[in-house]
């Protein structure tokens, strides 16, 4: 069984990330306190299982976006 790697996003990961939002949260953008933040844009992780995107994990100073697991059991991997 391959194991699941976790990894900072990249520049060349910016396209994934906004459809995943698109997908996710209905759009590519996040409004909180008047200020607009485009989540591919900023810094976070990615989950890696056999060569597959399958988690996202974002995180500004006001901001925390949900992790899609896909049932991989990523979530302790990804927020200890």
């Amino acid at each position: 069984m391959p194991d699941i790697i976790i990894q900072p996003l990249n520049i060349a990961d910016r396209e994934w990330v906004s459809e995943f939002m698109l997908v996710h949260w209905g759009s590519n953008k996040v409004v909180s306190r008047r200020v607009v933040y485009y989540p591919q844009d900023l810094p976070g992780f990615v989950a890696m299982y056999d060569g597959e995107k399958v988690g996202l994990s974002r995180q500004s100073r006001t901001l925390l976006y949900n992790l899609d697991a896909k049932g991989y059991g990523l979530l302790p991997q990804m927020t200890t």
